[in-house]
């Protein structure tokens, strides 16, 4: 069934009785299971985001998997280069969690023990069972290591190794504090090289990545085969995969998703303050009057038929979803800002849903020939936000949903507001009919 913007645009209409008809928290997954994968910054707990907040507003039983970020493969040259590192062995294992701020209500007791975001989640798996939590490995910060981990059979051995090792296994390790070994709190993998082939947050990248990111990907689904084998458990195996027809050309897309549990499409930042115009940041369809040429194919539509053709089943896809948006200064009012030039970014860029919904003096849009993309612009001062509030983002759920996609991923749920307002809304949007 391939859905339209114009039934996109029937269904909008309806929206508020069918969240209505449609109680957000009604079960723990969506019909057909539809995944709904969150990414968890671990840093977060520094502003007093914890696992707990995930139950309180009711997203941890709508949600099918968290993904923890983020692991480090350090550069080359570093210390551990080659190998799984904690990202941050404080905010990981080490921090007491008081018991206010524990999911079950006790708290760490400070001692060399299981403690932080891990124990946590530990405790959030045990009240939602059928929750499942990966270790994301790099992100955009931490991808420098990748090439050469990937770059021969020995080094991609050795870095899966570590991998399993420290996180299958539960073989956590600070050399500046203690070791403690926990199996059980992680039940798979996501991969987050920015980008093979390609230059990321640095360009250190080797034109053999394409073919090494197949093998080590191939390498991983070996490895964690063989450790099903010991614990006849099985565990799941993604990536974050980009959106950009300059990145993606670079993967074997076809080969890759032969190892892969599922494939988490970085469905965002399409547009932002790093063009000199106002656009939607993360659109579900380009509108045909877009008048700026580069935006062509560049949506979540765009970037997903892409990856059917490249070979990649439906189920195997999961729409990313930004619970953040980006802001421009310097736009003059035509269009109410929409596609005019900027002068730069807005103060606060970057900011999150939770952020963007409290800003006053500005006037909401919608844009319906994008899939209701939204955006707020305030004449006065100039400024443009472009941000998926929960009519964007149940619209999209809906164009998952029609399309037979696997689900939706969100970067990342400590963007949501404290009700869980568009996590509840893209489930509500998942199970609409």
């Amino acid at each position: 069934m391939k859905v339209s913007r114009a039934a996109l645009l029937l269904v909008f209409t309806f929206f508020p009785l069918i969240s209505t008809v449609v109680p957000a928290q009604r079960q723990s997954f969506a019909p057909d299971h539809s995944r709904m994968v969150g990414y968890l910054p671990e840093w977060m707990i520094y502003s007093g985001y914890y696992p707990k907040n995930l139950a309180t507003n009711g997203s941890a039983k709508q949600l099918t998997h968290i993904l923890y970020a983020f692991a480090n493969l350090p550069a080359p040259g570093s210390p551990g280069a080659g190998t799984c590192q904690l990202g941050d062995p404080w905010a990981d294992y080490e921090t007491p969690v008081s018991a206010a701020d524990s999911v079950d209500g006790v708290g760490d007791t400070n001692t060399n023990g299981l403690q932080g975001n891990f124990n946590q989640l530990l405790k959030l798996k045990k009240k939602y069972p059928n929750l499942r939590v990966l270790i994301s490995i790099g992100g955009w910060s931490w991808s420098s290591g990748f090439s050469a981990a990937a770059s021969t059979d020995a080094s991609r051995k050795a870095f899966v190794s570590s991998c399993i090792q420290t996180f299958i296994a539960g073989q956590f390790t600070d050399p500046l504090d203690y070791n403690v070994t926990q199996p059980g709190i992680f039940d798979g993998i996501d991969i987050d090289w920015e980008y093979p082939g390609a230059c990321g947050n640095t360009c250190s990248y080797s034109p053999n990545d394409t073919e090494n990111f197949t093998l080590l990907m191939q390498e991983f689904r070996r490895q964690l085969d063989a450790m099903t084998a010991v614990t006849h458990k099985q565990y799941d195996l993604s990536i974050a995969a980009p959106a950009g027809a300059e990145d993606y050309s670079l993967i074997q897309l076809g080969e890759v998703q032969k190892s892969l549990t599922f494939i988490n499409l970085m469905t965002y930042d399409l547009n932002g303050a790093w063009n000199n115009y106002a656009d939607h940041a993360a659109p579900l369809f380009t509108a045909p009057n877009d008048p700026i040429a580069a935006d062509k194919g560049n949506s979540l539509a765009g970037a997903v038929t892409a990856y059917l053709k490249a070979g990649v089943p439906a189920q195997k896809i999961n729409a990313g979803i930004p619970f953040y948006g980006h802001g421009w200064v310097g736009v003059p009012a035509k269009n109410h800002g929409l596609y005019q030039s900027a002068t730069g970014g807005a103060p606060d860029d970057q900011a999150n849903y939770n952020v963007l919904k409290t800003l006053t003096g500005f006037n909401s849009y919608y844009d319906p020939l994008s899939g209701m993309a939204h955006w707020i612009y305030s004449p006065s001062t100039q400024t443009f936000y472009s941000y998926d509030d929960e009519i964007t983002v149940f619209t999209k759920a809906l164009y998952i949903r029609t399309e037979h996609l696997g689900g939706a991923m969100f970067w990342d749920v400590t963007g949501d507001d404290t009700q869980g307002t568009l996590l509840h809304s893209v489930y509500a949007g998942l199970q609409a009919w």
